[in-house]
């Protein structure tokens, strides 16, 4: 929940800046919050606040990020059913 919070936030605070003309929070600390699992809040806030839904690559790479956790999980469980 608290990544996922962080990762709202940033994408908010991105939208605000973007919206003001200031400096931006990098694409790059986006993506990585939500490779680590903050992906929930950036979609929300993606939604939300309509932003970086269309811009290529960010667009792709964010949903790999979704998939890419999707895969962890599963492995994570697979591996513990296997040992039980």
């Amino acid at each position: 929940m608290l990544i996922n919070g962080i990762t709202f936030t940033l994408f908010a605070l991105d939208k605000n800046f973007a919206i003001n003309g200031r400096r931006r929070i990098p694409e790059r600390w986006l993506l990585i919050y939500s490779l680590f699992f903050g992906w929930l809040g950036g979609l929300v806030a993606q939604q939300l606040f309509r932003h970086k839904t269309h811009k290529q690559p960010f667009k792709s790479l964010f949903f790999l990020t979704i998939f890419l956790d999707c895969v962890a999980v599963t492995l994570y469980l697979s591996r513990g059913a296997l040992f039980h």
